[in-house]
């Protein structure tokens, strides 16, 4: 069976990117450097956490995630531990169960939303930083999540401006 998909693999050419992306392998690849960079890490963290048995818990906070251990991946300073990806940070750090905690808190702010004020507005404010958080360090440092979670407390008041 093996053989016989490596030939029909070979055959159609699937390394042809869609949107720079490609598969090769079985691993996901870009055609951009950088999103390649990061595509490399993350499905590193995967295996890794699923061939050590730490998919469940994570590897904690006490040493560097072993996908950023690499002399090439740390950076020309060798301080580099950014996995460039908050949702892979929460997942490597904490587990299957630290992610799902996230992911429950976040849709219990939407739906406490939706119940207090009858609309979807807050996703408006929550799904560019998220969408900016997957692809780079901004929910890493301590400035850029307390100006997320304030707003979003802003965005509860009911005399918001945001409201109106």
């Amino acid at each position: 069976i093996v053989d016989s998909l490596s030939a029909i693999v070979d055959e159609r050419n699937t390394t042809e990117a869609f949107f720079s992306f490609y598969v090769q392998g079985g691993r996901l690849y870009s055609e951009d450097v950088t999103a390649n960079w990061r595509l490399q890490i993350w499905q590193d963290i995967i295996q890794d956490l699923d061939e050590s048995n730490n998919v469940m818990f994570g590897y904690g906070y006490n040493k560097i995630i072993p996908a950023m251990d690499h002399k090439e991946r740390r950076g020309s300073d060798g301080k580099n531990e950014n996995v460039h990806n908050y949702f892979f940070n929460i997942f490597a750090r904490g587990g299957l169960i630290q992610i799902l905690l996230f992911m429950s808190f976040h849709v219990f702010i939407v739906y406490y939303y939706f119940k207090k004020f009858k609309n979807f507005k807050i996703l408006k404010y929550m799904i560019p930083i998220f969408l900016v958080s997957f692809f780079d360090t901004s929910m890493e440092s301590v400035r850029f999540p307390f100006l997320y979670y304030s707003f979003l407390g802003y965005f509860f008041n009911e005399d918001s401006i945001y409201l109106q």
